[in-house]
């Protein structure tokens, strides 16, 4: 099914979306914190069934449900205390020191390490995962005794894996008001990037951080779990990417996959670490990048 007509139309279309799903109230599906592990690796906008392809990591992989569509009522809905064993290592922009959508990151963990901030490329308006790893190895050393949430960016747009539709391949600049995550849907809408070619760069954005999910599980003991936020539809019931409240099954099915290794973590609850804040107008600059703000 193509997009509904213009942006207009279509967005109207997903507020009659979120009115039918919001007669059901709020969606049920895994609490994070409730949950058993030492190491939780977070992949953005992952489907399980994509996932359950391309996973080479062993372990033991369940489906489960999401309890959100965004990566925002994803966290404000997982993380509402705080969590002083956790160090969230995050290629996200979502986690940091500046609250938006109703959640301040640095409010609810030990250490937040801002991969996004120091992490971030102009040329694709995302942060490469091998970045993300080596950040998370270095914390690993640093806080022997913290639980670590690791978030990658990827399979999230833009896709910058074999089949690539990134902001140098669209030919945006960085001074350029229209952001990549807004032309690649609006490239889509209009039929000038074929559905099947949006599936491959998908697909291949989820290879390339899976190699890299490798090399991080390689470098971590314990309970280490890999999951996702949500999912993200393309094309089905009429929706591309992913929106809030829209609780279609591609867009909460997630994968679950736990690999034990080497002795259990004894993890350390401390009060929160301070550290340097990041600026709140760059942080509004990369969340607008990747779709979140308008």
């Amino acid at each position: 099914m193509r997009l509904l007509g213009s942006r207009k139309v279509y967005l109207a279309y997903l507020a009659v979306l979120r009115f039918l799903f919001g007669l059901r109230g709020e969606n049920e599906g895994i609490r994070i914190m409730e949950e058993d592990w030492d190491h939780l690796i977070v992949l953005d906008a992952c489907r399980y069934d994509y996932f359950e392809r391309l996973n080479e990591l062993g372990g033991r992989l369940f489906r489960r449900t999401s309890i959100a569509s965004t990566t925002a009522e994803w966290l404000k809905r997982n993380f509402p205390g705080y969590y002083g064993d956790v160090v969230y290592v995050s290629a996200n922009p979502f986690v940091s020191n500046v609250e938006f959508q109703g959640f301040k990151g640095y409010e609810h963990f030990f250490k937040v390490e801002p991969v996004w901030d120091y992490g971030w490329s102009e040329e694709t308006g995302t942060v490469h995962p091998k970045v993300v790893v080596d950040s998370a190895l270095r914390i690993r050393e640093e806080h022997p005794d913290k639980r670590l949430i690791v978030h990658f960016l990827q399979p999230h747009a833009p896709y910058i894996g074999s089949t690539r539709i990134a902001r140098s391949d669209l030919g945006i600049s960085g001074g350029a008001k229209e952001e990549v995550i807004d032309v690649i849907w609006a490239k889509v809408r209009r039929g000038e990037i074929p559905v099947e070619k949006l599936k491959r760069a998908y697909e291949d954005n989820l290879r390339l951080v899976m190699g890299e999910v490798k090399r991080l599980v390689e470098g971590l003991s314990g309970k280490i779990v890999v999951t996702a936020d949500h999912g993200e539809c393309f094309g089905e019931h009429g929706v591309y990417g992913h929106d809030w409240g829209i609780y279609f099954k591609e867009l909460v099915e997630v994968p679950w996959l736990e690999i034990e290794k080497g002795e259990r973590l004894k993890a350390k609850w401390e009060e929160r670490e301070s550290g340097e804040l990041s600026d709140e107008e760059k942080i509004r600059r990369r969340l607008k990048a990747l779709g979140y703000l308008d």
